[in-house]
């Protein structure tokens, strides 16, 4: 068996995160509304605490989403602070791409401290996608006393913190989800002061009940008796009679993190020896190093392949996505998924060079692959602006706003 999956492409996309779509925006809208209801503002944070604000104070949990939405993040948090005395602020102005993001969280907190007259004993990092990789860095530059992970890749080296507890968590859709993976069989199954969550869902910011158990975990790894709420038992049960037997391993590998019990150990490692299982994971990781080969070939396809060959290779992809095989339909998701963040990073990369002789070709694939993504139509409009078609510019750009873009910045970047 491989005792790593190792994938140099998702590295890549560490902090690429493109805007959603417009399904995804009315769900963040709702979201919104009600965030305002349950926490409250300050000038660059959102925050939410405890029901005992005294013993708020003394643990703080710093959430750092991609898009700087801290306010929507928070609300992810709610049930901890239900169940735990403890202050959760999420920035609202560190984002992907920024510098200085070391500083800007420095200041939050000191910020947040002053104001909330926090005296924080234990302080743990949260961050999603690109803020997942910015909690890291900022946490390990700061002995934080927990760091948890959600939707980010290109990890295999950093699942042993040493006395810094670290808990991931990965949709099994995500395109990030391949770069995330190790082997049943590697060491990091032993790795006390490590955890994983696997659920079923693409790349955005996982459910309130996993981010809870979660923080439990590293909670619980500084000395606190949290009780957690998961049924490992009842959930592998569930995976391995849905033939589901990755999930079905999962399930078992968080219940033994979460309790350390003996018993549970034993019955992963059973299960690890059964054929079924051994057969299942073999073409599971194949299909994995099939996955990332066909990322490859279609970063080359880039500048090979006509839009006819295009066209015609995202409709099979999208056949595929909706296979009644589980393996191969979550495969050809997260195909899509990267194949979208991919043209995202191509087309905003190229748009700066007004004379790109491939930045046209690159737009036609980001609108096959993304039909809905307003970064698509702010790009476009971007490109027709410096082709002098001022109507389609000003048409593209107003449906980029309608779609739930909202990056001020390079507004005024491209349209002074």
């Amino acid at each position: 068996m491989y005792k790593y999956i190792i994938i140099s492409i998702s590295v890549l996309l560490f902090f690429s995160c493109n805007s959603k779509n417009k399904k995804n925006q009315t769900t963040e809208t709702n979201k919104k509304a009600e965030t305002e209801k349950v926490i409250e503002l300050q000038n660059n944070y959102a925050f939410i605490q405890g029901k005992n604000i005294e013993k708020s104070k003394e643990i703080l949990f710093v959430v750092i989403d991609p898009h700087a939405k801290g306010q929507e993040a928070v609300l992810r948090f709610k049930k901890l602070t239900e169940n735990v005395n403890c202050t959760v602020i999420g920035l609202t102005d560190v984002m992907n791409g920024q510098k200085d993001f070391m500083t800007k969280i420095k200041n939050d907190i000191d910020a947040a401290i002053k104001t909330l007259e926090l005296n924080p004993i234990e302080t743990y990092f949260v961050g999603f996608s690109g803020g997942g990789q910015m909690a890291f860095n900022y946490g390990i530059s700061n002995n934080a006393n927990g760091i948890l992970m959600c939707g980010i890749g290109g990890v295999q080296e950093i699942y042993n913190l040493g006395n810094i507890p670290l808990a991931m968590i990965i949709g099994l859709k995500d395109f990030n989800f391949v770069g995330n993976y190790y082997s049943p069989y590697s060491e990091i199954i032993d790795i006390d002061n490590f955890i994983r969550f696997v659920f079923d869902g693409i790349h955005e910011w996982a459910p309130e009940n996993l981010i809870y158990n979660a923080s439990v975990f590293l909670l619980n790894k500084n000395n606190k008796k949290i009780t957690p709420e998961f049924d490992g038992e009842k959930s592998f049960e569930i995976f391995k009679n849905k033939n589901q037997l990755f999930m079905a391993f999962n399930a078992l590998e968080v219940a033994y993190k979460m309790s350390s019990d003996s018993i549970i150990k034993k019955q992963i490692k059973n299960f690890l020896e059964t054929p079924k299982f051994k057969s299942y994971i073999t073409e599971f990781e194949a299909g994995l190093f099939s996955e990332n080969d066909r990322r490859q070939d279609y970063i080359n396809y880039l500048n090979t392949k006509n839009l006819d060959w295009w066209k015609d290779e995202i409709k099979e992809i999208e056949k595929l996505s909706k296979s009644s095989d589980n393996q191969v339909s979550n495969s050809y998701v997260r195909t899509k998924a990267f194949l979208g963040v991919l043209m995202y990073m191509y087309v905003s990369n190229e748009i700066n060079n007004q004379n790109s002789p491939v930045i046209d070709k690159y737009l036609s694939i980001y609108k096959l692959v993304e039909p809905n993504n307003p970064d698509y139509y702010f790009y476009q409009a971007v490109r027709d602006l410096q082709t002098d078609k001022k109507q389609e510019s000003s048409n593209n750009l107003d449906k980029a706003f309608e779609l739930g873009f909202s990056d001020s910045l390079k507004v005024n970047q491209f349209f002074k």
